[in-house]
């Protein structure tokens, strides 16, 4: 529910703890042992459980939409992606605004996020998302982002 409020301690405690990442691991394992339905209910869990209202995507928001793909869930998968595609285009434009006075600074973290967004293409490219890959290409072609 994003009308909860998440205090700091408590949205460091899931970073530290990594939980999108184990239930990911978790999911994964599921997979090797054929059990998909149960992979997919436990991705669904800790989407459910880690809205990106309340706590934003990260790295390991890929991994998941990684465990959707391989349980045959491709949409899942794909919504998962466009949002954390969402956040790295805003965070891109940010630092594309600021970057002018801190360029030596800000640098690094432009290419991070171009290079994150590169890999997050990539996977969809690997799991035949063609539709989405072309999604993808256009948004960044549209927003002035040039994979590297």
């Amino acid at each position: 529910d994003p009308s909860i409020f998440i205090d700091f301690n408590t949205y460091r405690t899931t970073l530290i703890l990594q939980l999108r990442r184990r239930f990911a691991d978790l999911a994964g394992a599921l997979i090797v042992e054929g059990k998909l339905d149960s992979a997919r209910t436990v991705v669904d869990r800790i989407v459910g459980l880690l809205p990106t209202e309340n706590f934003p995507n990260d790295v390991s928001t890929a991994g998941l939409a990684e465990m959707y793909y391989q349980c045959g869930a491709m949409e899942k998968g794909n919504d998962l992606l466009r949002g954390y595609l969402g956040d790295l285009e805003q965070e891109y434009r940010y630092l594309a605004s600021v970057q002018s006075k801190y360029s030596g600074m800000l640098a690094g973290e432009s290419r991070r996020t171009v290079l994150i967004i590169g890999e997050v293409r990539q996977l969809a490219a690997a799991y035949d998302q063609s539709g989405f890959v072309t999604e993808i290409d256009q948004a960044l072609k549209q927003k002035g982002i040039e994979l590297k």
